[in-house]
């Protein structure tokens, strides 16, 4: 699993690399960069039609993208921290409630980007989808709710370790 954490982590890293880099190209140098931003992204038509939703859209997009890196980092952290005599710490109570927390901010992030684009669209008509490229919102408050019963679950086992040391 750590191995696999550490992939997913690095991928994650490339892509909010990636879309940045293309964005900073499609403001600066190509004026038709943003036909293909990432992997099909198409927002051409919205630069042209205003770059102030062009700019607000793609930063969206893209710290979404660096929310998704940042779970996968604590998540990395944890792999590296955990201590199988004792698994019920403070440390790791505290990673897996910045992972619930982190996934609670990018659902909302992805949530309020998706009624973003699907406002543009109604309004200038000039938006494809954009939902693949931001991820599901459900999917990430769904996730965000596990992590944070798991957390407080954990917090609950930090607490009776903490009372069963103290008795033996």
């Amino acid at each position: 699993m750590e191995i696999s954490s550490w992939i997913v982590f690095i991928g994650m890293c490339i892509k909010t690399g990636t879309l940045l880099i293309a964005f900073l190209i499609s403001l600066f140098k190509s004026k038709t960069a943003a036909h293909n931003l990432y992997m099909g992204l198409d927002l051409y038509d919205l630069k042209s039609y205003s770059m102030g939703h062009y700019i607000t859209l793609v930063l969206l997009i893209i710290v979404s993208a660096a929310l998704k890196a940042f779970i996968f980092y604590l998540v990395v952290r944890m792999f590296t921290k955990i201590n199988f005599d004792q698994p019920f710490n403070e440390t790791m109570a505290m990673l897996i409630k910045k992972i619930s927390l982190t996934a609670l901010t990018t659902a909302v992030l992805n949530f309020f980007a998706d009624k973003y684009a699907g406002w543009l669209s109604e309004k200038a008509g000039v938006l494809n989808a954009v939902s693949p490229f931001n991820g599901n919102a459900a999917d990430l408050f769904f996730l965000s709710g596990i992590v944070f019963v798991i957390s407080v679950v954990f917090q609950r086992g930090v607490e009776l370790q903490a009372e069963n040391d103290l008795t033996v």
